[in-house]
């Protein structure tokens, strides 16, 4: 497939007055002034098929178009078609087919080509925003395992204090709607669930390998306090941490005196 099929058609060319042969100073599409942040996480919610997130974050960057280009019609679609471009190239990173999306893209230029109203533009970018995500959601495979690859060492870095799911959907540019979905989705658990567990984790190997006092473990892993701290290990583990670490000292000293007894025999 060529991928020319990508770059914007010879009428929006024309219409648009962008042709090298006929450029001017004042028509010339500017560098990109609105926020890449935002960009980011457009690309990554089209990805995960992340489809009100995407539509969310679309309507800021075309805030921000509209805004950093003087209502400038000819700076709008210019702006607008790099969106495409955007879109387009994120629903093929997402698992799309690349010749469908192409044609897409094609069709969506040529329509901006004869819009002459931030409305009916706003109304096109978002119709080829829903698009691409339906395409995606129809023809890509599921795999969020990077994602929560990604979630899991965030948030094992930031364990000792307060962790919210705004924080860490923004860390990985998704709603927090849809990260709340994909947890539940791939892990089974609810978000504050899956971090309750991580801290856990992280509690019983401080209590296996430490001398740690139970106050100071709960405050290292991030609960608020101690007894919820108990409440919460105690229903992960069906034993209190005390009575963990008893267990744990019990088996350490039960297998010192194992392997005394093989060196010895």
């Amino acid at each position: 497939m060529n991928t020319s099929a990508v770059c914007i058609p010879y009428r929006f060319i024309v219409d648009a007055q962008c042709n090298k042969n006929q450029q001017s100073k004042a028509v010339k599409c500017d560098a990109l002034s609105y926020s890449f942040d935002a960009e980011h996480r457009l690309t990554q919610m089209i990805r995960l098929k992340d489809s009100s997130g995407a539509q969310k974050t679309l309507n800021e960057l075309l805030r921000v178009i509209v805004f950093s280009s003087d209502e400038n019609m000819l700076k709008i679609k210019c702006r607008v078609y790099e969106l495409l471009v955007i879109m387009s190239r994120a629903a093929i990173e997402g698992g799309g087919n690349i010749e469908t999306v192409f044609k897409f893209n094609e069709r969506f230029a040529n329509e901006l080509a004869d819009k002459n109203d931030m409305l009916s533009i706003k109304k096109m970018i978002h119709t080829a925003l829903e698009k691409y995500i339906s395409h995606v959601l129809t023809h890509a495979p599921t795999n969020n395992q990077g994602v929560i690859q990604q979630i899991t060492e965030y948030i094992g870095t930031e364990l000792p204090r307060k962790i919210s799911i705004e924080e860490v959907a923004n860390h990985v540019f998704l709603s927090t709607a849809y990260l709340g979905r994909m947890i539940r989705r791939e892990l089974g658990v609810t978000f504050k669930e899956y971090v309750n567990g991580m801290r856990v984790e992280q509690s019983k190997v401080l209590l296996k390998e430490s001398q740690m006092p139970m106050w100071e473990i709960s405050k290292r892993v991030g609960f608020c306090d101690q007894s919820y701290f108990t409440k919460i290990f105690k229903r992960s583990e069906g034993v209190s941490p005390n009575k963990y670490r008893e267990k744990s000292v019990h088996r350490q000293v039960a297998a010192a005196h194992s392997s005394c007894a093989h060196r010895n025999a």
